[in-house]
């Protein structure tokens, strides 16, 4: 049984100079790295969004992950929402 209070979901959308410069597998190593389960995908405006779950520390570090990016990126800024755990991934995805 997951301890909800330790888990939990978030979704993240990054800004800036984000696509066309490897970040979509840079959050897919990351989170993979990091245990975390979701996907992430290229939004129509430009931003890349993140879905995903699990330890909330490892969510936090993800975060700190996605203010850095690769280095051809340039991120301007990251909007974090948190939700309750949910468990409705099985791994990690680039859609």
């Amino acid at each position: 049984m997951i301890k909800t209070d330790t888990y939990e979901q978030a979704e993240f959308t990054v800004r800036g100079h984000v696509q066309g410069v490897g970040f979509r597998w840079y959050v897919h190593q990351k989170a993979i790295l990091l245990g975390l389960k979701g996907y992430t995908r290229n939004l129509y405006d430009g931003d890349v969004f993140v879905s995903v779950e699990g330890e909330k520390v490892k969510i936090d570090r993800l975060y700190e992950f996605l203010l850095i990016g690769p280095s051809r990126s340039s991120v301007n800024s990251v909007k974090a929402v948190r939700k309750n755990y949910a468990g409705i991934y099985t791994g990690f995805e680039i859609k």
